[in-house]
């Protein structure tokens, strides 16, 4: 295996993500979070928990993917959503883990519409005309 990618709560079509990821001879580690139930119906390297605390990227977890890494001399080459609950998490942990990932301070934009555009629009990029209602 030349290298590793990290498939954060891979729900539903998330395992899609993870048997791509398989089918490119690339290992494969899940990281659940610890009080939600998991699969086991793909033939993964590790299977890693998190405390599902994305405000601070889950830190033992980060630390238990080092060392892994360490330990079986398998590059981690990106830390991915599985799902919509790991879009946060997963990005944080990229950027703190040194994989590809988009800059953490907009991860918010990716899950919450009505950001995601006075995102677009405060990058000078057109935007729809939007109010919160309450």
């Amino acid at each position: 295996v030349e290298g590793a990618v990290v498939v954060v709560d891979p729900w539903s079509s998330g395992m899609k993500l993870c048997e791509l990821v398989l089918e490119r001879g690339l290992g494969l580690i899940l990281l659940w979070e610890e009080n939600q139930i998991r699969t086991n119906d793909v033939d993964a390297l590790a299977v890693i928990l998190h405390n599902g605390d994305a405000d601070q990227g889950d830190m033992k977890a980060l630390q238990d993917l080092k060392d892994f890494e360490t330990r079986l001399r398998i590059p981690i080459l990106a830390i991915i959503p599985g799902s919509e609950t790991g879009v946060v998490l997963a990005e944080r942990m990229a950027f703190k883990f040194g994989t590809p990932t988009n800059p953490p301070k907009n991860a918010l934009a990716r899950r919450n519409k009505f950001l995601m555009g006075e995102t677009i629009k405060a990058a000078g990029l057109r935007g729809v005309n939007q109010t919160i209602a309450f």
